[in-house]
């Protein structure tokens, strides 16, 4: 719930710096859905929104012959739709999933930011509106920056949306894969990306991104090439980019420390953002420590490239080990591996490389070929225990495939990790065999007691000892909303080893945590937002009703008086937060007789 909510707030977040001259992608959604039936195209064909300098146009893709049709819906001319080729919906009658389906498969805040995104070609076409333009807006130059980032990336790899196979680069999968021309051209962009975000950083340090305000995403801009040179080339080469640059906060210096710290030695930590990845990777090479973690993107997992070559040793670690061949990773087949359910058996992972190299177990779906895995149950052993667990999925992608080879190949030798902040999916159904240690979890043996709403089962011992270390910021004044963010995650933290205590009926050592938390992060230091929920009925389960009406009553006052860690909410998004916020705890005093 904590990471849904999050992604509602950066979505408003960004929106409000938006493009005005056209409509919101979400209102072009609503608009297509509710005049036509849309919903009966896209359940066989694929729709697809394009937001170009003539419009709007909606693109339909025929999922056998693939042919394309576009038309444009909403006229930047005009300033009006047009009426297109769609069945009409007189009834303007909607299905709110096949809405929902369409705005999940695509980004809202890039379609509302960027002035023209969706389509091959978007970021040519914004460079060449900006590059040689006067006077750029915040928003403007922003923009150009991404334009500039995503055409470096489309250089090397496919691994964004609507990437141009045109300018591809075509590199061996290799060390050194780029010619001194090659790499030329790659930092070229590459460094117009970094400095136009300097820039702004330099011009409105405010401006706020997806990842949080405009430094971080700057310094991540950088740690991102660091990355790249690291993969495609070398890492003297790498490391010459960021040997002179002071990168990061002192308090984001500090939480990639904790989060190393959180790892056993040689251990392997897998992450998924952008936040948890990069000032981990700078700051084993800009501090000369803990080299012996390796540090894993399950997300770049699903890059073929990226997994082949963190096969190779990385600063003090071995690289990954794999079952699985290189020339299957990088087959198209490897992309995504549908389960057949043609039994509930449990698969052991120890076996993933004879399934995808068995020819028979083939699947059609949607007129392409698919690898087929006849079940979503597996199972791995540990001396005479056995692990069984099951993936809630249709399929297995690419990162999931490879990131369970990973676990099956290392056969418990070095100790795993998964950063906290990862989307539900990413623990491949492993949360009962996931021991929650603060900042990770770690892949144990011993199967633990869990909850529906909770990954992974608290250690207490281990809990405590890592926050008697950490959490304690060095830097607490006017904190960036990136910060502010990880204060949050601090308390729920902090909530969960409370609620441990709750749970085995020791009050007063919950509420003593629960108030050194307070203690340490209160709401003037990260303002209570959501992450507040949790504390209050935390107070109300051990009677301790006025420390958490108190709570109740700060929260609802920072949305009232329009103080919040997202203070980018317009009127109307403060007061949907403000009425939902309302009712919770309505129902909160309801449920615990609270007056």
């Amino acid at each position: 719930m904590k990471i849904k909510l999050l992604i509602v707030i950066l979505i408003s977040a960004i929106s409000s710096y938006s493009q005005e001259s056209f409509p919101k992608y979400t209102e072009v959604v609503n608009h297509l859905f509710r005049n036509y039936k849309a919903d009966s195209i896209d359940s066989i064909n694929t729709i697809l929104l394009e937001k170009r300098e003539i419009g709007w146009k909606v693109t339909t893709i025929d999922s056998q012959s693939k042919d394309t049709i576009s038309e444009v819906f909403w006229d930047s001319n005009k300033k009006q739709y047009n009426t297109i080729s769609f069945p009409p919906n007189p009834d303007k009658i909607v299905d709110e999933d096949a809405i929902k389906n369409l705005v999940s498969r695509t980004t809202t805040v890039r379609f509302d930011n960027l002035k023209y995104y969706g389509y091959v070609g978007w970021d040519q076409d914004l460079i060449r509106l900006y590059e040689n333009k006067d006077k750029l807006t915040d928003l403007e130059l922003y923009s150009l920056g991404y334009a500039y980032s995503n055409y470096a990336s489309g250089l090397l790899n496919n691994n964004f949306d609507f990437s141009d196979s045109k300018i591809n680069m075509n590199l061996p999968i290799s060390k050194n894969a780029m010619t001194n021309d090659q790499l030329e051209k790659y930092l070229s962009f590459q460094n117009k990306a970094i400095n136009s975000y300097k820039e702004l950083y330099k011009r409105n340090p405010k401006f706020e991104t997806i990842p949080g305000q405009i430094g971080i995403k700057y310094y991540n801009e950088i740690a991102s090439n660091f990355l790249n040179l690291r993969i495609y080339q070398n890492e003297e080469l790498a490391e010459k980019q960021i040997q002179d640059l002071n990168l990061y906060s002192e308090n984001y210096k500090m939480y990639a420390k904790y989060m190393l710290d959180s790892c056993e030695k040689n251990g392997i930590l897998f992450t998924v953002g952008d936040n948890d990845t990069f000032p981990l990777l700078i700051y084993q090479v800009k501090n000369n420590y803990r080299k012996d973690v390796l540090i894993v993107n399950t997300s770049l997992l699903q890059d073929s490239r990226y997994v082949i070559m963190m096969k190779n040793r990385v600063l003090d670690s071995e690289g990954i080990r794999l079952s699985i061949g290189n020339e299957f990773i990088k087959d198209r087949l490897s992309e995504v591996l549908l389960f057949n359910f043609r039994t509930e058996d449990f698969i052991s992972i120890d076996d993933l490389n004879k399934i995808v190299s068995n020819e028979s177990n083939i699947v059609e779906g949607n007129s392409n070929i698919y690898k087929a895995v006849f079940s979503n149950n597996f199972k791995l052993s540990h001396n005479t225990k056995v692990l069984n667990w099951s993936i809630n999925e249709n399929a297995l992608y690419r990162n999931h495939l490879i990131l369970l080879d990973i676990i099956a190949t290392n056969k418990w030798k070095r100790p795993i990790y998964f950063a906290t902040n990862n989307s539900h999916d990413n623990y491949l159904g492993l949360s009962k065999y996931l021991q929650f240690e603060g900042l990770v979890y770690k892949l144990v043996s011993n199967e633990g007691i869990t909850s529906d709403d909770e990954i992974g089962f608290v250690s207490p011992i281990k809990l405590e000892d890592n926050m008697a270390k950490m959490y304690n910021f060095t830097n607490k004044v006017s904190l960036p909303v990136e910060e502010r963010q990880l204060i949050m995650d601090f308390r729920l933290i902090y909530n969960r080893l409370a609620d441990y205590y709750i749970e085995h009926d020791n009050f007063q050592k919950a509420e003593s945590i629960l108030d050194e938390c307070l203690r340490i992060y209160p709401n003037n230091l990260a303002y209570f937002s959501f992450d507040a929920y949790s504390i209050i009925e935390s107070y109300y389960r051990i009677n301790s009703f006025e420390k958490g009406k108190a709570i109740a009553s700060q929260l609802m006052q920072n949305i009232k008086n329009g103080v919040d860690n997202y203070s980018f909410l317009d009127e109307e998004e403060r007061k949907v937060k403000y009425d939902k916020t309302k009712k919770y705890l309505q129902s909160l005093n309801k449920h615990y007789e609270v007056d």
